[in-house]
C-alpha cells in the first residue's frame, strides 16, 4: 500500500494554546483510520489542518509525500475530499449541481463541466440512490439527504483520499448502512484512503468485518491515547479511560453494533 497522508508529530489548537500535540499517523491507499475519541478532543480541529483550513502550531502535514503548506488550494482539491459534520445551504442550487461541484478541481479555470463530468454524477447519484433527487432544490432536503449528497460530491472530485468528519451523524440505519457499504466500495474496489473522524466505535468493526484494512486510532486528553486494529485497540479498558463509559464488547458475526455501552463511571 502506499501511503497518501502522514501527520509527523502535528500539535493543533486556537490561539496557540494546543488541543492536542506531538500526533503521528498515516493513512495508506485502500486503508480507513477510524479516529475516534470524546467531544473537544480535536478531532475535527485535525480534519481542518489536513484540509489547510487551520495552521498547526508544530509539526508537519505530508500528502503523497509533500509539505501540504505547499500545494495550491487545487492541488490539494486533487488529491483530498471532504465530507464534513453538515452544511447550512445558502444558494439555491439543484442537487445534480452540487454535485458536479465536486469536479471542480478538474477543471480548467473558465471550463465549464463536460458531458464526460455529468454521466459520472448520473452514475454517483444512482449509487446513492438519489436519482429521484437530481432536480430538487439542495435546500429543501433532510439533514440525512443532505449528507449523502455530500458524499456524492466527494466521490465525484475522485480525489485519491476521503476525510469524513462524523458523516453519519444525520443518517437513518439505512442510509447510515448505505453509507459504509459505498465507503466498502471506494476502498476495496478503487483503493481510496479514508480518514474518517467518527464517535461510533461500531464503525471501525464493520468496515474491518468487510474485510477492509482498519485502524482505530483513540484520541484522549492531550492526544492520541491508543491506536491499531479494532479488536486491540477498542477494548472495554480503553475506551473506559478515553470516553469515561463501561462498555461492553458483543461477539458474533458481521453487525453493525457491537459496542453496547453500559453505565456512566
Amino acid at each position: 500500500m502506499s501511503e497518501l497522508l502522514r501527520l509527523e508529530e502535528l500539535s493543533c489548537g486556537y490561539q496557540e494554546v494546543p488541543v492536542f500535540r506531538d500526533l503521528s499517523l498515516s493513512v495508506d491507499r485502500g486503508q480507513v483510520v477510524c479516529l475516534m475519541g470524546p467531544n473537544g478532543c480535536g478531532k475535527s480541529t485535525l480534519i481542518n489542518t489536513v484540509l489547510g483550513l487551520r495552521r498547526s502550531l508544530a509539526g508537519r502535514v505530508l500528502v503523497d509525500g509533500q509539505d501540504s503548506t505547499r500545494l495550491s488550494r487545487r492541488e490539494l482539491a486533487r488529491r483530498m475530499a471532504l465530507v464534513p459534520q453538515g452544511h447550512q445551504p445558502v444558494f439555491p442550487y439543484t442537487v445534480s449541481q452540487v454535485v458536479l461541484m465536486g469536479r471542480t478541481a478538474h477543471l480548467s479555470p473558465f471550463g465549464g463541466p463536460g458531458k464526460a463530468d455529468e454521466a459520472l454524477c448520473r452514475d454517483v447519484l444512482h449509487a446513492m440512490g438519489l436519482t429521484d433527487k437530481a432536480d430538487a432544490p439542495y435546500q429543501q432536503l433532510s439533514g440525512g439527504e443532505l449528507q449523502l449528497v455530500l458524499l456524492a460530491r466527494a466521490m465525484v472530485q475522485q480525489a485519491p483520499l476521503l476525510l469524513l468528519d462524523e458523516p453519519t451523524a444525520h443518517l437513518d440505519l439505512r442510509n447510515e448502512l448505505l453509507f459504509l457499504e459505498q465507503m466498502v466500495r471506494l476502498t476495496a474496489g478503487q483503493g481510496v484512503g479514508v480518514l474518517m473522524a467518527t464517535h461510533d466505535p461500531n464503525h471501525a468493526f464493520y468496515l474491518e468485518e468487510m474485510g477492509l484494512p482498519v485502524t482505530a486510532a483513540l484520541m484522549g486528553s492531550g492526544g492520541l491515547y491508543r491506536w491499531g486494529p479494532p479488536g486491540e485497540t477498542l477494548t472495554p479498558e480503553n475506551l473506559a479511560w478515553v470516553y469515561g463509559v463501561e462498555a461492553a464488547i458483543l461477539e458474533g458475526g458481521p453487525t453493525l453494533r457491537r459496542v453496547a455501552p453500559r453505565r456512566i463511571l
